[in-house]
Parts: structure tokens; sequence; C-alpha cells
């Protein structure tokens, strides 16, 4: 699994360090959260594992056995307490196509000491046992195909994916293609070159922030509710179920498409084909196709990565799988600054298990139009104050229908205005959204004030300011809504109200949850940004509805100012 291990450039005489994870999930957590051993499993799981202390062991002493937080779930770990230096570097003999062009930023031979550098590590080999990994059968060869299939339909763009069990791991079996906006829906084109991105799937770009106008779509957030941007372990799980990492390349790849005599077996399925690479860099400054290595080359992302910070920023160095027509083997190796590169993505389900049919999404049928309502409702009312809310059931949630408007210390209406209180609901700060001072309930006390010292362990579901027997939902939760109403690329329409949007980004409402705007841009009320409940003290999670038909989970700093969608606890 995850292994850390921290390099200071120079000594720095530190009482505590502020660790940064790279999962997408977090940042600015303090090494010392976590105890060094816990009684049992039960007083190991009051401390959420998430991605801020992704990385972290702690030893339970009852199953005299160390636990490992790998960014969603403890799980065993065959590592020492303490945790061993290790170097980063991929031993393989592979060739890696930026391995001399990495940035001043993140060439660890010319950076220049300084006292206010800290650089993060996660191994690119962690401590996954052979032994603890259910090895795959070889399920195909040239005249027979045995694998175990299933499919996944991705609502967000009506597509399915056909889906290969390798091991005790549910797989795509070929390459994500959710549009991004550079390409139609079969090809891309740049350059000046064609690329079939109906055999080879789009190209993604790594990053912590989705961004719906950009060229490329970003790979940690790309994967359909359900599954995911698969981490190092789940790389690593794959090539030890298929015999190891130094044939794993033999048995992953396609058994056509490859030059130069570099096929593989296909022995387990995942087929996967050489669609090389897009190198930004040299498609803006050599004005020349950025599609590269086509039929020679494939590189998946990995979801974990490495991070350096300054005094002034932090740069990520994600990890990707490389697979080489010259190569057997597969090497799961660091990259160069996310910017200059964008790879292929195919995503895991963790919680498929022996499902045939994987796909966890679960659609929901409109309720309203123009002529008609035929949603279910209910009502809330707020003991505190006694407002009362109009609800609506989605699905199988029930959610506020309106926006919360309870008054408490930072909150504010939007314009300083009480008549947009009644109408926006009241916007809060992150420490106000998670009732940081823990005066409703004890289950987030300490989350969400930036520079907050208090060890934020949130318990589920965090009711937060939310009138008793509601929550704020988390990004399970969200997504579950995103799913339910067609998935990421159209839920912005679906859930928008018809009016009140600046013009030409009314949404049809078709679910009845009547997200109102409350951000502005120089042409009007454009955006909406809900506060969720999981994130670390300086950044916060929320869910963003824009303009257009867009809706996703994105991250925002701790002392923005944001409405509240409060969901009944379940029953």
């Amino acid at each position: 699994m995850h292994k850390f291990f921290v390099a200071a450039l120079t000594f720095v005489s530190v009482i505590s360090l502020t660790l940064s994870a790279c999962s997408g999930k977090g940042d600015a957590v303090n090494v010392d959260t976590l105890p060094a051993e816990v009684a049992d499993k039960a007083e190991l799981e009051s401390y959420e594992c998430n991605a801020d202390v992704i990385g972290e062991k702690v030893y339970v002493k009852d199953l005299k056995m160390n636990y490992e937080c790998d960014g969603e779930d403890w799980f065993e770990s065959n590592s020492k307490n303490e945790p061993e230096s290790s170097s980063a570097n991929s031993s393989s003999s592979m060739r890696d196509p930026d391995e001399n062009s990495v940035s001043s930023e993140g060439d660890e031979s010319s950076e220049q000491s300084s006292s206010s550098d800290i650089y993060i590590e996660i191994s690119s080999f962690s401590e996954v046992s052979s032994s603890s990994v259910v090895m795959a059968v070889p399920c195909k060869t040239e005249t027979e195909d045995n694998c175990e299939y299933g499919s996944l339909y991705d609502p967000r763009d009506g597509r399915t994916y056909k889906t290969v069990k390798i091991g005790e791991q549910w797989w795509m079996a070929e390459n994500l293609r959710l549009d991004t906006n550079y390409t139609d829906a079969d090809s891309c084109y740049a350059g000046g070159k064609w690329y079939d991105c109906a055999k080879y799937g789009k190209f993604y770009e790594w990053s912590l922030h989705y961004d719906p106008s950009s060229d490329y779509g970003n790979a940690v957030r790309a994967c359909p509710v359900g599954w995911d941007l698969p981490y190092n372990r789940d790389w690593e799980t794959l090539l030890a179920a298929v015999g190891g990492a130094e044939n794993a390349g033999k048995v992953l790849k396609s058994t056509s498409g490859w030059s130069d005599g570099g096929n593989g077996t296909d022995a387990f399925g995942f087929s996967a084909l050489p669609g090389g690479y897009v190198d930004v860099d040299d498609a803006a400054w050599h004005r020349s196709s950025p599609f590269d290595r086509v039929g020679t080359i494939e590189m998946f992302w990995s979801q974990s990565c490495e991070t350096k910070k300054d005094s002034y920023r932090t740069y990520y160095y994600p990890y990707r799988l490389i697979l080489d027509k010259e190569f057997d083997e597969a090497d799961l190796k660091r990259g160069d600054l996310a910017a200059n590169y964008r790879y292929h993505v195919r995503c895991i389900c963790e919680e498929c298990q022996n499902e045939q049919n994987s796909n966890l999404a679960v659609k929901v049928a409109p309720c309203k139009s123009e002529s008609e309502d035929n949603c279910e409702y209910g009502t809330l009312v707020d003991n505190r104050d006694g407002r009362t809310y109009k609800t609506v059931k989605i699905g199988e949630q029930w959610w506020m229908a309106e926006n919360l408007n309870f008054e408490v210390e930072w909150s504010a209406c939007l314009d300083k205005s009480d008549t947009n209180c009644v109408k926006y609901g009241r916007r809060y700060t992150r420490g106000a959204a998670m009732d940081s001072a823990g005066q409703f309930s004890p289950n987030s006390i300490g989350c969400g004030d930036t520079y907050d010292d208090i060890v934020c362990s949130p318990i589920y579901p965090a009711r937060g300011i939310c009138p008793e027997g509601w929550h704020l939902p988390d990004t399970t939760e969200w997504n579950i809504l995103i799913s339910a109403v067609g998935g990421s690329s159209v839920a912005g329409l679906m859930l928008k109200s018809t009016s009140e949007w600046k013009p030409g980004e009314n949404g049809i409402d078709a679910y009845s949850f009547s997200a109102l705007p409350s951000g502005t841009d120089d042409d009007g009320l454009s955006f909406v940004r809900f506060w969720l409940s999981k994130g670390g003290q300086s950044v916060g999670r929320l869910f963003s509805v824009y303009g257009g038909d867009y809706a996703y989970i994105d991250f925002w700093a701790s002392s923005k100012w944001n409405p509240i969608r409060c969901l009944k606890d379940p029953e």
C-alpha cells in the first residue's frame, strides 16, 4: 500500500509537520492526528480514514496487527510500525517518454535548498504482499475466452463499457471515452492530426480541480459513480494477480495493434491497446501533432502522486502505469508535472465484488416538466427557529428543496439583504456549515476552521448546522444524486431552477431540486456551490452547479461562503 517518507531538503527544526495528500480528497493534516496504537478495531474506526491521513499506520493491540489508511478504508499492513524510507525511482529499465523532460520545479538535481521546501513521496510500489493477493487464472487464449465479463453503463453520456474480473478486482476492459470539449463523439483532433478515440479512448489531464471548460477532462474525477481512478495499490494488486510486474505487460497487452512484434497475449481480458499519449508542450511549442507514440506505448493514470511544496505553491507529480511494445513488464512510475501530459483512464470498481453487471448507478425518471409535476414532496420544520422547508424525494433520498436559512455566527445573506435570505437561503463558512463549535452535534467538532488546531475526526452522518434528523451530505450522497439525475454532464441542467440564472443558463428543474444561483460573475448570477461534510481543515469540499449542463464535486477554501442543502438521515 501507500508508503510515505518525508525528505527535508534542508534541516528544519519543527514541532509538527503538515502533510499534503494527493488523492484529491483533502489537504493539510498534522502527522500527529492519529495515535501510534489503539486498543481494538472499534477504536481504530473511530478515526476517519480519508485522504488527510492516507498512508498513516496505527497498531491495533488486540489484533497484533498494523493497519494503514488508503484514503477510504483501514486495511491490514505488513509494514513495521515505523515506516521505512524508500526510493520511488523504479528499478525498471523501461524507457519513460518524459524522464528527461522534468521541469525545474520537479527536477530534484536542480532544486535549490530552501528551509520552506518539503518533499512528500508515495512509493511507486507500495507494500502489496503477494501472499494477500488472490492470483488470477489466465482465462483467454487464441482459441478460447473464459474470462468473467460484465458491463458498466455510464449515464452521463449513455455509453456502455465492457468490464472484466481479474482476481478479486473488477476493471473496465476498455478505456474511458467520456467526451471532452476539444473532441467530438468518436474522434480527437489536435495539432492538425486526427486520433481514433473510439478505439483508444479519450485523453485526460491529472488535476485536483474540475474545470468543465478545459480542453481535457480531469482523470481524478472522470470515472462513473461507483467506480474510481485506481490508486497505486490497485495497480499493484492487478500486477501481482497476473503474475508480477515483470511479465504483466505481456499478459495485459492486446493481441493486436502493437508495432514491431510488441503484441501481448491478453490472457486476462484487460486488452490494453497502444494508444500513446499527448505531449502538450510539444503541441504548443513545436506545432506538431500532440499524439505521440501511438502503436508503441500505453499509459494509464494513477490517483496516487507525490507533492513538492515551496513557499508559494504545491507541485503535483502523479504516477502512471506504463506498457511498452519493447518490454514484457509493466512499470508503475512517477511522472513529470501533470500539466505537461495527457494519458488514458481505466476505472476500477472495488465495491462490485462478484456482481456480473457492475454498474452501481441508478437512474431516476424525471418527475417535473413545464406542464406536469409528479414529484413526491414533504415538509421539514426546523424547531430551532420555526421555519418550514419544502422537501423532495429523488430516488431513495429525501432532500431539502430550498436552501437552509438558519442564522448562526459566520453566516450571511447574499448582498446583506434579508430578502435574499428568504429567497436564496443563508451562506455559511465551512466552519459554520460543519458546526465546528459542536453547538448541535459532537460529530464534527473542530472541522472546517482554517486555523483551528482541534483534531477533526467527523462521525458520519455529520449533522453540521442542519435541523435535527437531517445532515450535511457527504461525497457519496451527492454522487448518488448526480447519478440519479443522469450524471455529471447533465446534472446541472436537471437540478437548476427554471429562473433566476443569467440569460441562457436556466435549468429545467426536472426533479424539483430547484437550485438557485448564489454566485456572480460579470454577467450576473451564474453558479452555486453547496457545502459537503467531507474535507480537510484548510480545504473544504463542495458540490458545484455552474452555468450550462454541468454539476460536479469540487474543492474550495474553507473561508468561502456557500449555501447548504440538507439530506434526511437514513432510517
